[in-house]
C-alpha cells in the first residue's frame, strides 16, 4: 500500500515506505516483553526512580513507571507491580459526567464555581507534569514513549510531602461524584501520573535529534526562514525548484502560529502540520521518517494537554527544555 500510494505524483516527499517500516519494526519489538521490561527499567532511571521513591517532579505532578520484576519476566509474560489509579480517558468521562450532573441540580450550583476551579487546577497540574515529561524523554533523554494515550496514562492523587509507599493514594473512588473530588483540596493533594505500556519507544539517531533540536530551537526564536533553511539542507532527498520561496512559506506558517505563543487553546496543530507536510510536497522536499514520526507522537501529547489545560503553553516547556539541556 505503501508502495503504490508513493506512485501518486508528490506522495514520494512523504516517506509513507519509510514509515511503514519503521512501524514494522515497531510491532516485531513488541512480540518480547521482556523488551517492554527493559524499556519501564530505563524510564525509571530517566526519571530518577529508585525503589518506589520517585524524585522527578514537575509542578507537584509526580510522574510514574511501573516497577518490572526482571526475573519473572519472559518473552510472554510481563511481570511488574500494580499501579492503582484511573485510565486518563476514563478521568474525562467522569469529569464531563460530572458537569453534566451539576448542570441539572439547581442545589449544586453554589458548589458549580469551586468545582470548575478545582478541575482547572488538577487540570493544569497533569497537563504541565506530562508535557514537560514528554518533552524530556524527547530532547533530554532521546527515549521517548511510542504509544503514549488517554488509555495508558493513570490517575490517582496523593496527599503533599507523602511517600508513595504509604498507601496514601486516593484513586477510583475519588471519580465516584463530584462531591467526593471536592473533598480533595488542591493545596493538600497533588496529581499522579503514571505512564503504561513501554512496548514502544522512540529513540532519534544522534544527527536526527541535532536536526530536531536545530529545527525547535529555530521555532523557539521565531525563526522561520531558518526552519526552512534546515529542513531543506537536512532533508535525506530534495528537488525544490525555488529554496527561497520554500523558506520565506515556512516562515510565514511559522510567524502564524508564533503570534498564538503556541497556545494549545489557540494554534490548531494539525492544520500547522498539514502546512508543514503541503510545502514539503509541492516545494519537492522529502521529509525524514523519524522527524515527522516525531511530530506525530508531539499532536498526541497535544490533544491530551488541551483536554487538560487548553492554556498550557508548549513554547515555555520547550524553551526550558532546550535550555536545560544545553547547560
Amino acid at each position: 500500500a505503501a508502495k503504490t500510494l508513493d506512485m501518486i505524483p508528490g506522495m514520494h516527499w512523504l516517506s509513507f515506505q519509510d514509515h511503514v517500516t519503521q512501524f514494522a519494526h515497531l510491532m516485531n519489538t513488541q512480540l518480547d516483553l521482556q523488551v517492554e521490561a527493559k524499556n519501564l527499567e530505563r524510564f525509571r532511571r530517566n526519571f530518577k526512580q529508585d525503589g518506589d521513591d520517585v524524585n522527578w517532579v514537575g509542578q507537584k505532578s509526580i510522574i510514574r513507571f511501573p516497577k518490572p520484576y526482571l526475573g519473572l519476566t519472559t518473552e510472554k509474560v510481563l511481570v511488574e507491580r500494580f499501579e492503582e489509579g484511573m485510565p486518563l480517558s476514563e478521568y474525562f468521562q467522569k469529569v464531563s459526567s460530572s458537569d453534566s450532573d451539576s448542570d441539572s441540580n439547581s442545589d449544586s450550583d453554589s458548589h458549580s464555581e469551586d468545582d470548575a476551579m478545582l478541575l482547572r487546577t488538577f487540570g493544569s497540574q497533569m497537563a504541565q507534569a506530562g508535557c514537560e515529561a514528554f518533552i524530556k524523554m524527547l530532547f533530554v533523554d532521546n527515549f521517548q514513549h511510542g504509544d503514549l494515550h488517554p488509555g495508558n496514562i493513570l490517575v490517582s492523587f496523593r496527599k503533599n510531602n507523602s511517600s508513595p509507599s504509604n498507601n496514601d493514594n486516593t484513586t477510583i473512588s475519588l471519580f465516584d461524584s463530584m462531591k467526593r473530588l471536592m473533598g480533595l483540596q488542591s493545596s493538600d493533594y497533588h496529581p499522579v501520573l503514571t505512564f503504561l505500556d513501554a512496548g514502544i519507544t522512540t529513540e532519534l539517531e544522534d544527527q536526527d535529534l541535532t536536526n530536531f533540536r536545530d529545527v525547535f530551537t529555530a521555532v523557539v526564536k521565531n525563526q522561520g526562514y531558518e526552519v526552512g533553511r534546515l529542513i531543506l539542507e537536512r532533508s535525506p532527498h530534495q528537488e525544490c525548484p525555488d529554496a527561497h520561496a520554500f523558506c520565506k512559506a515556512m516562515e510565514k506558517l511559522i510567524d502564524s502560529a508564533f503570534n498564538t505563543r503556541i497556545q494549545l487553546s489557540k494554534l490548531q496543530v494539525g492544520l500547522l502540520l498539514t502546512n508543514v507536510l503541503n510545502l514539503s510536497r509541492t516545494h519537492r522536499v522529502k521529509l525524514d521518517s523519524a522527524f515527522t514520526s516525531t511530530i506525530i507522537s508531539v499532536v498526541v501529547v497535544e490533544g491530551i494537554g488541551r483536554s487538560l489545560d487548553p492554556e498550557l503553553n508548549i513554547l515555555d516547556v520547550v524553551f526550558r527544555a532546550l535550555v536545560k539541556n544545553a547547560l
